[in-house]
């Protein structure tokens, strides 16, 4: 099992595809440096403490056709450009953190059960974001 933070060097294995780090004690913000994994096909970091933002690198992740990040502790809004990125057609799982925010409009029907344990987050296709006055 691995525990702690994920070293900023990560970032220089340029030539990774795949990337599972599942079930794990990991820790901290996922270094900014993942935005440098442009060869990387599929991340899971599901089930581990990782918390922060999701950050705008994700983006940058054009080749990227499966992202799992469930059961950690992300609290932000979710980026566009993650939501939108072409090659996002396999898995999107993003549930179970502390998300929040109206669900950036997507091009991908992804269901329901990819957003749910995210109190804060909401519309399609979650139940609509309510004004408050």
């Amino acid at each position: 099992m691995l525990t702690g933070e994920l070293p900023v060097s990560i970032g220089n294995l340029t030539n990774l595809v795949l990337l599972k780090l599942q079930n794990n004690r990991l820790t901290g913000k996922v270094p900014s440096s993942f935005g440098n994994l442009k060869n990387l096909t599929e991340l899971d970091l599901s089930r581990n403490a990782f918390s922060g933002e999701l950050s705008t690198w994700i983006g940058d992740l054009t080749r990227l056709n499966s992202l799992e990040i469930s059961y950690n502790c992300f609290q932000s809004v979710i980026p566009s450009g993650l939501i939108n990125l072409k090659s996002l057609i396999g898995h999107l799982n993003v549930s179970h953190n502390k998300l929040t925010g109206k669900i950036p409009l997507h091009r991908f029907p992804y269901p329901a059960s990819s957003f749910v344990g995210n109190p804060g987050l909401c519309d399609y296709p979650l139940p609509p974001c309510h004004a408050t006055a």
